[in-house]
């Protein structure tokens, strides 16, 4: 039994098309992240509406059996050492840290929102949604 952690940054504009993705990758440091995708494009492809919002997604870590809350940590404290850029940027748009955790079978994974963790979270105006999915083992089902 194992469980999966995924960890990344959604950053949206209520104005669409207003987001400069290079100067939120350069003051942030998400240049190397391992997915990236775009919203704000056509709701559907026979479509002339477009999305109301604008916004990037950056998955920046994927492990097995770690702790959710460290990882977060070590993202946060990498952002925090960017400086006022950063700072600006997060202030200018909604930034969530996006943390989703994939349970096989009964592990459970440990998950403590401690004091200074979510103080970092509100210093650096950053929501948090944490996603949990739960699969059963194969002897759990019979």
């Amino acid at each position: 039994m194992s469980y999966e952690v995924r960890i990344g940054f959604v950053i949206e504009s209520a104005v669409p098309r207003k987001l400069d993705f290079q100067k939120i990758e350069q003051a942030l440091g998400l240049g190397d992240s391992s997915l990236r995708w775009r919203i704000g494009d056509r709701l559907d492809t026979r479509s002339s509406r477009l999305r109301k919002t604008d916004g990037i997604a950056y998955q920046l870590f994927s492990g097995l059996d770690c702790d959710p809350v460290a990882e977060a940590s070590r993202l946060l404290a990498r952002i925090q050492g960017r400086g006022q850029q950063a700072i600006a940027v997060l202030n200018d748009n909604a930034v969530e840290l996006s943390v989703t955790i994939r349970l096989n079978g009964s592990d459970t994974p440990p998950l403590n929102l401690d004091p200074d963790f979510t103080g970092v979270l509100n210093k650096l105006n950053i929501a948090l949604d944490v996603d949990l999915y739960v699969f059963p083992s194969d002897d759990e089902i019979t």
